[in-house]
């Protein structure tokens, strides 16, 4: 279920706010409504892609904390255009729910394969697309117990991260030295640049 991405932060942390986007030689964070835009084309500098999606029940939470236009349904339409025009291995954590349906309406030639996340969070799912039989292979061979343990596999495998619902992204930010962070949540974005300049 949703969780906002700021909570437990301080009222001192919720004032930042990403106007423009904020582009490096490392680090790409910019605004992106994934529901109703076109994905921006710096997104295809990635090699891989890795995402925590929001819960059904959470969706109307996050739209409440930072109004957007777009159903749930084009969230995850949205991601399934990224995800098949980008054709990038990719990795996203969500419910059993949102699993099926990427399954259903993802297309293209690729491999799926599916894991638990916390064995005691049944419904958990990490979707896996546009990986060649080589990863899942390895990926199978591994145990991803959690989702720091799956990011550390993941960033010793590949260069630069792409994570198009990112929050306040400091999981990117211990993991990854080159990634690419957009979020529908301009707050977040924003905490997210004021870490990267610290």
């Amino acid at each position: 279920m949703y969780k906002s991405a700021l909570t437990g932060k301080s009222q001192d942390d919720l004032t930042y706010y990403l106007e423009e986007p904020y582009l490096s030689d490392t680090y790409d964070v910019l605004y992106h409504n994934i529901c109703i835009e076109p994905y921006p084309l710096l997104f295809d500098r990635a090699d891989v892609i890795y995402s925590e999606l929001v819960w059904e029940a959470g969706f109307e939470k996050l739209r409440a904390e930072s109004p957007f236009e777009g159903s749930y349904k084009d969230y995850l339409d949205g991601i399934i255009r990224v995800i098949n025009d980008l054709q990038k291995p990719t990795f996203i954590v969500c419910s059993r729910k949102t699993s099926q349906y990427l399954t259903n309406n993802t297309w293209g030639d690729r491999q799926t394969f599916y894991n638990f996340i916390v064995p005691s969070s049944e419904n958990t799912n990490i979707f896996i697309t546009y990986c060649d039989s080589d990863l899942l292979d390895e990926f199978r061979s591994n145990r991803f117990f959690n989702s720091e343990i799956l990011l550390k596999y993941l960033s010793s495998r590949f260069d630069r991260c792409l994570d198009f619902c990112c929050g306040y992204g400091e999981h990117l930010l211990k993991n990854f030295n080159n990634f690419i962070a957009s979020d529908v949540n301009r707050h977040c974005l924003g905490y997210l640049v004021n870490k990267i300049k610290e």
